[in-house]
């Protein structure tokens, strides 16, 4: 595990700007565990995305447009993060696994 110091030091790929969150999500979701994977995502790190969305993710860094990553909070609740970097806009909503598709 990183120390706080270590983790402070990793550069932020991108702003994430403006912050909405479902109110699903909001009533689901453990606060901490969505801090930290809005931590990760800024910093590249996509979670559970399968390996062809990470790549898209690292094009879309350089090209400023959409990154998503998906993570779990403490409760086995699957969250999606979307930001859309040219409008500094990041989205958090629940993820629906038997779809495969958030959920609002």
């Amino acid at each position: 595990m990183k120390s706080s110091v270590e983790r402070l030091s990793q550069r932020l790929l991108f702003a994430l700007g403006y912050v909405k969150v479902s109110d699903s999500a909001v009533s689901a979701l453990n606060p901490n565990d969505v801090a930290e994977a809005l931590f990760k995502h800024s910093t590249g790190d996509w979670g559970e995305v399968s390996e062809q969305q990470a790549k898209k993710n690292a094009q879309a860094v350089l090209k400023k447009t959409d990154v998503i990553s998906i993570h779990t909070d403490r409760y086995g609740h699957k969250f999606q993060i979307r930001t859309e970097i040219s409008d500094c806009t990041t989205t958090i909503t629940l993820f629906d696994q038997k779809k495969g598709r958030t959920k609002k």
